[in-house]
């Protein structure tokens, strides 16, 4: 990969891991702190690219309080549609290419298997219909782009569910999961080897799902989370209905990656695999507490 690569979001879940593959590979980085380029205020995307050419964007930055999106509609759709357009549109204007990762809760979750790229997404909640939004208002600005579409993030570098879980359990908390959402369980680490494959490689534009293989439930992944983190307690197994929440989320909303497998990077490792990792990263701080202190 030739040229610099400007990164938006490096600091969040995703992006620290991002940043980190891309400085591995000897990529020339920008990284911006918000108040050199704040995605919601337009004037500042204005700005920012009076003078910037990077070869490519990459956006990892998001509004992804799926909950609060229902009461915070617009300050959603600013970080999740208006930006990514904008940027969408510099990046046509000097010849960029750009990625902007989007998500699997796109789709309502009624198929009953791993969405393909060829699916139609249908959002059920504020939350997706701003990030569905930002994919059809990019797309259709800019035809020289990727929307990477992942699933079910978790990383040692921000707020996940396994942290959540695994602090939970540490505290000897006993735990009730929803076991009948089922999704594709992401490791931030393999996702951001991903998505610099996808820019290395300099793919085809378009939508590319990448993520973990296999699928699990909510319920199994706190399971094999506690497991590799050899932590017990009392863990039950419940269902939407008995955790209500002011957004509704897709039963099913896995995503089929075959597309990326096929560009011939192969699959990415399973879930499993991928939170033993996870567990092992996040290891020293796991240690930190026993249960019952």
């Amino acid at each position: 990969m030739e040229g610099e690569v400007l990164l938006i979001g490096a600091t969040g879940l995703l992006g620290v891991d991002v940043h980190a593959e891309f400085r591995s590979r000897g990529w020339v980085v920008d990284a911006p702190p918000k108040h050199i380029l704040d995605l919601e205020d337009p004037r500042s995307i204005d700005a920012y690219f009076l003078s910037a050419r990077p070869a490519w964007v990459v956006n990892c930055a998001a509004y992804t309080a799926v909950d609060n999106a229902e009461s915070e509609v617009d300050r959603a759709n600013a970080m999740n549609a208006v930006a990514p357009y904008s940027l969408a549109r510099f990046c046509r204007w000097v010849r960029s290419r750009f990625l902007h990762v989007s998500t699997d809760f796109v789709f309502d979750g009624e198929k009953g298997a791993p969405y393909a790229e060829t699916d139609e997404p249908n959002p059920i909640g504020a939350y997706a219909r701003s990030k569905r939004n930002g994919e059809v208002l990019s797309l259709d600005e800019n035809q020289d782009m990727i929307v990477a579409r992942t699933s079910w993030l978790f990383g040692a570098n921000g707020k996940c569910f396994p942290r959540t879980i695994l602090n939970a359990a540490l505290h000897g908390k006993p735990l009730r999961v929803v076991a009948d959402q089922i999704g594709s369980p992401s490791y931030t680490k393999d996702i951001a080897f991903a998505i610099a494959n996808l820019i290395e490689t300099d793919a085809q534009s378009g939508i590319y799902h990448i993520a973990n293989s296999g699928i699990a439930s909510w319920y199994e992944l706190a399971k094999e989370c506690m497991s590799r983190a050899g932590l017990e307690v009392e863990l039950s197994a419940i269902t939407t209905d008995d955790w209500p929440t002011p957004a509704v989320r897709p039963k099913f909303s896995a995503l089929d990656s075959a597309k990326y497998s096929a560009l011939r990077f192969g699959s990415l490792p399973s879930w499993q695999d991928a939170v033993a990792r996870y567990v092992e990263e996040i290891s020293p701080t796991l240690q930190v507490k026993a249960v019952g202190e």
